[in-house]
């Protein structure tokens, strides 16, 4: 999708139709699954550009109703998207790091790891299967789990700056949540522990590439 995201792309469609007079201030905007399909973009996009949107003042919404346009003063949403395209940099950034340095964490892990090692993440992947819906649930058991692999490195260097890595960035994981969802987060989780389980370093290294290569491909940075 380019440099800009998803969000970026609703707000920005947000705004045109505002400029243009379609949407009119007390006026329903269009369903969630309307504007999916004129923008092409996900679901989840749009509900967090609504969601941003309510937040600075220019729209509400109403359970049962729909989400009404509050203002036609399109100034809060231009800064808006100016701050996700900051957020976009953050989100690349983290996820290119995070691609070089687990997937050789995670080969690590598969060579060293032990069983008490490998009882704590399938424990913590079991959480988030039973979690799935459950954003802060969900995104606390995932972060555990990569924070486990990295235990599992048996490499101080390696443990410490993946943990001040995510202490510092520990938002972002919500955000990366609002964008895939909870699938993605299962499915390739359980590709790791398989490997890890297996010992097979390089199925272990290629799995956690896939896995961020996937969240990289997906918000349109490759």
């Amino acid at each position: 999708m380019g440099k800009n995201s998803a969000i970026d792309k609703a707000l920005d469609y947000f705004i045109k139709e505002i400029s243009n007079g379609n949407w009119k201030v007390g006026e329903k905007i269009p369903s969630e699954n309307k504007l999916t399909a004129l923008t092409g973009v996900s679901r989840s996009s749009i509900r967090s550009a609504i969601q941003q949107s309510i937040g600075i003042g220019a729209m509400e919404s109403f359970h049962g109703r729909g989400t009404y346009l509050l203002t036609s003063d399109m100034t809060g949403l231009g800064q808006l998207t100016s701050t996700i395209n900051l957020r976009e940099d953050t989100l690349r950034s983290f996820l290119e790091f995070r691609l070089i340095i687990e997937t050789g964490i995670a080969g690590l892990a598969a060579i060293r790891r032990t069983q008490k090692q490998l009882n704590e993440l399938t424990s913590l992947f079991k959480n988030m299967q039973k979690y799935k819906g459950n954003k802060n649930k969900f995104v606390l058991y995932d972060v555990l789990f990569h924070e486990s692999i990295a235990k599992a490195s048996d490499n101080n260097f390696a443990l410490m700056t993946i943990m001040d890595a995510y202490k510092k960035q520990n938002d972002v994981f919500y955000a990366f949540n609002d964008e895939f969802g909870f699938e993605d987060g299962i499915y390739y989780h359980k590709k790791i522990i398989n490997a890890i389980e297996k010992k097979d370093a390089s199925a272990a290294k290629s799995s956690m590439h896939d896995h961020l290569k996937h969240a990289i491909d997906r918000l349109g940075y490759s």
